[in-house]
């Protein structure tokens, strides 16, 4: 049977189960499992419910390859990275990365927006559509799988996207751009460049970019004169205002270790009950510690394993802190090993 986004799986071993959220790649997938929480699982731990006969089915792993063309595949490579929310910068890319004899297109969306996507492809005298759907502020999709036949004539395609965001400061007006890749640039292995998006080389191809520095060169000198004026009034008031209430300035992100050899020196007659509890204690300590401080964001790495430490972390912040928001950290700094919490 078929395996996607949507469909209801229990553990193979254990008690439980969930619906399944993402597909991570051909061997894992992410569910929403009976608690709440989103968790990567390997396929082979789980088995299938067919709701429509109430049995349960084993999940064949092969079923994975075959994915319609308008569902969304991650793909198992890096798929988020860091904000560039304070930088005033927007990046948007088509990626090429080759995988054995195919080449698979990305859109990457390096921006603090969300992006609302059409990638078309011409066809003779027509246009067909090969992707059209949202994407996440910093989030890489896999949005077309080509084979080397597929690419002899090289590749066009048209992007129409829209930003947007729920509170917006100015609006964003929508673009159009088009990317023409020769034949050539497929066949050279040179063409493909270390970059920071992959772990692997790839072909990489301006859709859009905004960056605030060059916006500002644009601007007269006395714009500017203005601009740092208007700073350095603002600057000179903020220090009046630090010195009279002897504000403290505000720590933007702290990050927490929490394995268990960070933490202790001796732990390796410790049961894994104590391990955790222990684990635990550092994990109230400081995350009290930071909201005492003022501190914006905390990182608390908690390793994959088996998820018992990432479960027993988020089940206490949904119990005990319920007014602070979480999720997954970086991908790109910690892989699927840590929680961001926002202060």
């Amino acid at each position: 049977m078929k395996l996607k986004i949507g469909d209801k799986v229990r553990y193979l071993n254990e008690v439980g189960g969930g619906v399944i959220v993402k597909i991570i790649d051909k061997k894992t997938v992410e569910i929403s499992d009976d608690s709440g929480f989103d968790i990567p699982v390997l396929i082979s731990d789980l088995v299938s419910v067919d709701s429509s006969e109430d049995v349960l089915v084993e999940v064949e792993e092969e079923s994975l390859n075959e994915v319609d063309e308008n569902e969304i595949v991650l793909d198992d490579d890096l798929v988020s990275f860091d904000s560039n929310e304070d930088t005033g910068e927007i990046k948007i890319f088509i990626a090429v990365v080759k995988n054995d004899a195919n080449f698979d297109m990305f859109l990457i969306n390096d921006s603090s927006f969300n992006l609302f996507c059409n990638i078309i492809t011409p066809l003779s005298e027509k246009y067909k559509s090969i992707y059209s759907n949202s994407i996440e502020p910093n989030t890489k999709i896999k949005i077309k799988t080509y084979s080397e036949s597929d690419v002899q004539d090289g590749i066009s395609v048209i992007n129409q996207i829209i930003f947007y965001k729920q509170i917006y400061k100015e609006l964003q007006s929508p673009i159009e751009t088009s990317v023409d890749i020769k034949a050539i640039k497929f066949a050279k292995t040179s063409s493909f460049k270390e970059n920071d998006y992959f772990h692997k080389d790839a072909l990489l191809f301006d859709v859009f970019e905004f960056s605030l520095n060059s916006e500002l060169n644009k601007l007269s000198k006395d714009d500017m004169y203005k601009i740092v004026k208007q700073k350095q009034e603002s600057e000179d008031y903020v220090k009046q205002l630090s010195t009279k209430y002897k504000t403290k300035r505000t720590v933007e992100i702290v990050e927490v270790d929490l394995h268990i050899q960070q933490l202790i020196d001796n732990y390796k007659h410790l049961p894994n009950g104590e391990i955790v509890e222990i684990q635990l204690e550092r994990f109230h300590s400081e995350l009290n510690d930071a909201i005492k401080n003022k501190v914006k964001k905390i990182v608390f790495i908690h390793g994959v394993g088996k998820g018992t430490l990432k479960n027993e972390l988020r089940r206490s912040l949904e119990r005990e802190y319920s007014k602070f928001k979480f999720q997954d950290a970086s991908f790109k700094e910690y892989g699927y090993g840590a929680t961001m919490v926002y202060l």
